[in-house]
């Protein structure tokens, strides 16, 4: 299963504005906090390889990220979308960094 919050890193600055203009699922947020922090667990206790290592910990903190800009309905969505245009663009990065260091 894929989460929204992963879909985006592919999506347009309009996708995302419209991912953003509606409230996370709570259970999905939690869900993907539950991820990110194994994926931290693993990435520290088992990952030798430094670039898997830093790319794995970049995606955990990117999508932690990108939920913070979808949870925060307060704020500007103008700036919201900008924010969560840079931690989706981090995001394909670290994944791609993860691929790449495991060719």
């Amino acid at each position: 299963m894929t989460s929204d919050v992963t879909v985006i890193a592919d999506g347009t600055p309009e996708q995302w504005a419209v991912l953003f203009a509606h409230p996370v699922d709570p259970a999905e947020a939690v869900r993907q906090r539950r991820q990110d922090a194994r994926n931290r667990g693993f990435a520290h206790g088992l990952v030798l390889h430094p670039g898997l290592k830093a790319a794995l910990l970049g995606i955990a903190d990117d999508t932690d990220g990108l939920l913070a800009v979808w949870e925060d309905t307060g704020g500007d969505l103008g700036e919201r979308t900008e924010r969560g245009t840079r931690l989706a663009q981090s995001l394909k990065a670290h994944t791609a960094a993860a691929r790449n260091a495991c060719v």
